[in-house]
């Protein structure tokens, strides 16, 4: 009643083989869910006087984020004009310090010259 037995566990075991005192497991099967049917639902065209309100709440409030985004828009639109015109206003600045800085070297370009010639004139 040991290893060499066939008709025990223990022999079943050591010779690999199967039978009434050792069954093989059994496969594990898929779960097959059973296909779910579409929902009907019984409605009429009618609408509750609930379903009416939560409508027009959606409506008024797609309403209003159109509007909001009509006023960025525009607010958008009136800052780009706003920064075009610091831009303008810098460019002429810049110019402006530009023409004074080449008047001021002309005038020291003419002090220079002028005393220059009264040195050797």
């Amino acid at each position: 009643m040991g290893k060499g037995d066939k008709k025990t566990r223990r022999g079943k075991l050591f010779s690999g083989s199967y039978g009434i005192t050792r069954p093989r497991k059994g496969k594990k099967r898929r779960r097959i869910v059973p296909a779910v049917a579409p929902v009907v639902e019984k409605r009429t065209t009618k609408k509750t006087p609930k379903e009416e309100a939560a409508a027009a709440v959606s409506a008024a409030v797609e309403e209003k984020k159109e509007e909001a985004a009509v006023a960025v828009e525009e607010k958008a639109k009136a800052e780009a004009k706003a920064e075009e015109k610091k831009e303008e206003a810098a460019a002429a600045v810049a110019a402006a310090v530009e023409e004074k800085k080449e008047e001021k070297k002309e005038e020291k370009k003419e002090e220079a010259a002028e005393g220059l010639s009264a040195l050797f004139g």
